[in-house]
Formats: C-alpha cells, structure tokens, sequence
C-alpha cells in the first residue's frame, strides 16, 4: 500500500479546500507541544522535514467538520 504523505503547506491547502482554516503556525503549535493541544494529528519527519499522511488528514478534517456541525 502506498501512503500519500503530505507537506505542511499541503496540509493547509487541503484543509481549504474542505472549508477548515488551518495554519502552517498551527501545525507547528500542534508539533512542538503535543500534550498541550487538543488536536491529534500524527506527523513525521523524514530527512528533516515533515510529513502528514493523508489518510490521517482526511480523518482529522472529518472530525473538525463534525464538530463544527454539532456546533
């Protein structure tokens, strides 16, 4: 199985595009703090840079759209 890993800029753009703000700084927030933050979305770096994939994208996306449903 190939797994579509996805930069932060990425990360940002394709939360765009599925109507979620998301910003480059947050995904930082989120990375250098984990046990702060609510939000868990699972990150690695491969020769010095970070990567999401895009399943665990998907499914935080799918989550916040939820939440802000229930609203």
């Amino acid at each position: 199985m190939i797994e579509l890993l996805l930069k932060p800029t990425a990360v940002v753009e394709f939360a765009k595009q599925r109507g979620v703000e998301l910003a480059e700084t947050t995904l930082a927030t989120w990375r250098s703090a984990p046990s702060r933050c609510k939000a868990r979305l699972p990150w690695r770096r491969i020769g010095g840079r970070v990567y999401y994939r895009q399943e665990d994208v998907e499914r935080f996306l799918a989550g916040e759209q939820e939440l802000k449903a229930a609203g």
